[in-house]
């Protein structure tokens, strides 16, 4: 049996989006970008200024979203950083879902982010730079190789890295302490 939530967490551009809908399709789950929804209670729900915001505020959030997608069955979760960063939110993800890291190479996610957008990576504004990206990827990485499985998502189409997550997921059947990266 797959477990009824799923957690996808990397860096931006890791095609965390894509992966985690093409999963929900496959298994008629939901996705819910973490990410998108926290900014949207930042600045279109509350309708306030992110300069308004503390840490403790938006550690406040990330809490109240995360109790509420956990609530939900049949769900996949897509974070970049925000709730998987935070200690205690990271250690309810890795307890209550099937934990992804989907991992990405500094060169092929500075080639994503360029292509995508000059917002996409939060507190950086003009041209993303390839230390830039080194510098978020190593301070992230001790905490997103916690997940259950790693996924080099490089080389592959969306529906092939689908497919590895599926049979690495089936023959895990429930999350454990067991961490693998898949090849």
């Amino acid at each position: 049996m797959i477990s009824q939530r799923i957690s996808l967490s990397g860096m931006p551009g890791c095609r965390k989006e894509e992966i985690g809908i093409s999963l929900a399709q496959r298994l008629g789950y939901i996705f819910i970008n973490l990410d998108e929804m926290l900014d949207g209670l930042r600045g279109g729900i509350l309708q306030v200024n992110e300069s308004d915001f503390d840490d403790s505020a938006v550690g406040v959030m990330e809490s109240w979203l995360l109790d509420r997608c956990l609530s939900l069955n049949r769900v996949i979760l897509g974070s970049g950083g925000g709730a998987f960063i935070n200690e205690r939110l990271q250690e309810r993800l890795l307890r209550e879902t099937f934990s992804i890291y989907l991992l990405a190479a500094p060169a092929q996610l500075l080639k994503r982010l360029r292509r995508t957008s000059a917002n996409a990576l939060p507190g950086y504004q003009g041209e993303l730079r390839w230390e830039q990206i080194q510098s978020i990827l190593l301070s992230r990485q001790s905490v997103f190789e916690q997940a259950l499985l790693t996924l080099p998502v490089d080389n592959g189409d969306v529906p092939a890295l689908t497919d590895k997550i599926l049979v690495q997921m089936l023959r895990h059947q429930t999350p454990g302490g067991l961490s693998e990266v898949i090849s």
